[in-house]
């Protein structure tokens, strides 16, 4: 199953309430038993840094950004397949929650290019297509369920993507300050400022379709629509 969780603050704010961050990933463990990480980044500054689950420290660098993930581990059950996973130098984060029917076609081609694998999951072959091709055309050549969190400190940018038909959930809620974002809606009830108040125009189409085409099941907080 597995789960995806952030937030960036937009005004450079850093992260500082540690409790509030491991309770948004914790509340839907659940969805992956296997391993949990969390990974601090800051676009600003171009670094990101694994969160320590054993001395949960604050980081001593201001970072704006947090993003976390719930593992159930189908391919590659090793720690060689822990998300946040990271690119070789460290540029690109990435969480993938889903299947990628189509991911090993590429992975000759991307050997070729000169990427060394470290794992072998579907995840690390999404993250060398990020790298070769980047986010666009990444997203049109993949075939599966997925809901991917991409940051790329390069560029400085932050892509949130799922399938076609919304089979993984990605909810998110944005405002002046920050975006946040989640595969379950209830890990927003750390985040100030959110109201979580039911939609009740919006619940028969959710329980109809798992899924809405524009407006909001809670108030605040949508879903991705379909592409």
């Amino acid at each position: 199953m597995c789960g995806i969780v952030g937030y960036l603050n937009l005004k450079n704010k850093p992260v500082k309430d540690l409790s509030k961050v491991r309770d948004m990933l914790m509340i839907q463990k659940h969805r992956g038993p296997d391993d949990s990480g969390l990974r601090f980044f800051s676009l600003k500054n171009a670094s990101s840094i694994e969160f320590n689950f054993e001395n949960p420290l604050s980081p001593d660098t201001d970072f704006e950004g947090v993003l976390g993930f719930n593992r159930l581990s189908i391919l590659d059950i090793s720690e060689n397949g822990h998300q946040p996973m990271v690119s070789p130098d460290s540029s690109v984060i990435l969480t993938l929650n889903g299947e990628i029917y189509n991911a090993f076609n590429y992975k000759s081609e991307l050997i070729d290019w000169g990427y060394r694998f470290k794992s072998t999951t579907d995840t690390e072959v999404v993250l060398a297509l990020y790298l070769k091709y980047g986010f666009e055309h990444m997203m049109q050549i993949l075939n599966g369920m997925f809901a991917i969190v991409v940051i790329d400190l390069r560029k400085q940018e932050l892509f949130i993507a799922r399938d076609r038909f919304g089979i993984k959930p990605m909810y998110y809620f944005a405002n002046d300050d920050m975006i946040a974002f989640s595969s379950e809606v209830k890990s927003f009830k750390y985040i100030d400022g959110i109201d979580f108040k039911l939609n009740y125009e919006k619940v028969d189409e959710y329980l109809l379709f798992r899924s809405l085409y524009k407006g909001t099941l809670l108030s605040s907080i949508e879903l991705l629509e379909p592409g």
